[in-house]
């Protein structure tokens, strides 16, 4: 009987490390929108920001948005999503989301989108929920382009990593 984790998802090229193909900025713009409970990131966005990553690597892109307790206190929000469940390339959203306000201006930075069907992922598959989104970018085109580099990479069984990992 197999053990725990072994599904192909998450066999990488070097089965010792995962290797990130790509490591997101978060915008400022995100500092007004980030979750807080008692105390708001925007008074102390550089630990939040400290914390907070958007990655790709070669089987997945990984999101944490904590959210803040305290200045000193952070609850991880970390959440992965597979490219066996990714359906459709990610696109720059840039209306229509629920991260938009009057459905055209970015408060929260730029918006990167992908839906269970590539059919789904423009403005009328978010109104319904179809879509989802990494949000808080400063630079959604680029995240973009390596989330979907990556992506195709995973679905041609090729991964995009070097065969030994360089520790520098």
């Amino acid at each position: 009987m197999p053990g725990t984790g072994t599904h192909k998802r998450y066999n990488t090229k070097n089965p010792n490390f995962e290797h990130f193909t790509h490591h997101a900025e978060l915008s400022e713009q995100f500092r007004l929108c980030a979750p807080g409970l008692c105390c708001q990131p925007c008074f102390f966005w550089d630990a939040y920001n400290s914390r907070a990553f958007v990655r790709v690597s070669e089987t997945r892109v990984e999101t944490n948005y904590p959210i803040m307790c305290s200045p000193f206190s952070f609850a991880d929000m970390v959440s992965s999503t597979y490219f066996d469940k990714i359906k459709a390339p990610y696109v720059q959203a840039t209306s229509c989301t629920p991260f938009h306000c009057c459905c055209f201006f970015e408060l929260s930075g730029q918006v990167a989108a992908t839906a269970k069907h590539p059919m789904c992922n423009n403005c009328v598959g978010g109104m319904l929920g179809c879509r989802s989104y990494v949000v808080g970018l400063k630079d959604a085109s680029a995240f973009c382009a390596a989330a979907n580099a990556a992506r195709e990479s995973y679905k041609k069984d090729e991964r995009n990593a070097p065969a030994i990992q360089v520790m520098e």
